[in-house]
């Protein structure tokens, strides 16, 4: 497992150091000009995307070919998949932080209650997406499965609007805005966590092509 998660890093190293550093650059240059909160939503949206486009590289390459004849469970190799896309969410967090933290030191303002519920979509969109998305490029062709990534985050995006408007009929969203972002985390990290024992149970059908 350990050999695979770092070949998954070496597969990624210079296009996730371009990536980093290019977001870097931009967030902290852009934190001057716009509100710097949507680094928090956007970075571990694109950081993540990326693990996705090695399920298919993986499978153009007969990466799960040679996989099948070592001494590992044909879960291991989505399991790995898994794990990298934890990785690089945490990561895509953490920068939008920075850049988050370095606009609202020069626009001399801070909120937590912003930084929360921007880490709060950040994680939702990335969660969902990412539970939808890791086990259908397993299954479905590289074309099918990056449409259904696209789709995913539409999906997200309709139904955490139309959740709020829906509960702002029964509550105020901007005075339980704290509470509504944690239920919706905790669902999209259970959604997450039931798509990675979903994966696990289907990896036991799976057919090497």
């Amino acid at each position: 497992m350990f050999g695979l998660i770092k070949k998954e890093l070496y597969f990624l190293k210079d296009s996730l150091m371009i990536l980093i550093a290019s977001m870097i650059v931009i967030g902290i240059g852009a934190s001057f000009v716009v509100s710097s909160e949507i680094f928090v939503i956007i970075f571990p949206i694109l950081i993540s995307s990326v693990v996705l486009t090695t399920i298919s590289k993986d499978r153009n390459a007969k990466w799960d070919k040679f996989v099948a004849t070592m001494p590992l469970s044909k879960y291991s190799l989505i399991k790995s998949k898994y794990i990298i896309y934890v990785m690089t969410v945490l990561v895509g967090i953490v920068i939008g932080i920075i850049a988050m933290l370095v606009g609202s030191y020069v626009r001399n303002g801070f909120s937590a209650t912003t930084l929360f519920i921007s880490i709060g979509i950040g994680l939702t969109v990335s969660c969902v997406s990412g539970g939808i998305s890791i086990p259908i490029s397993f299954i479905w062709s590289e074309e099918k499965a990056l449409m259904a990534q696209i789709m995913s985050y539409a999906l997200v995006a309709f139904t955490l609007t139309g959740g709020m408007y829906v509960i702002n009929n029964f509550i105020s969203v901007k005075d339980n805005i704290t509470l509504i972002m944690g239920i919706m985390v905790g669902f999209s990290l259970l959604f997450f966590v039931l798509s990675w024992f979903y994966s696990k149970k289907k990896s036991l059908d799976m057919e090497f092509d």
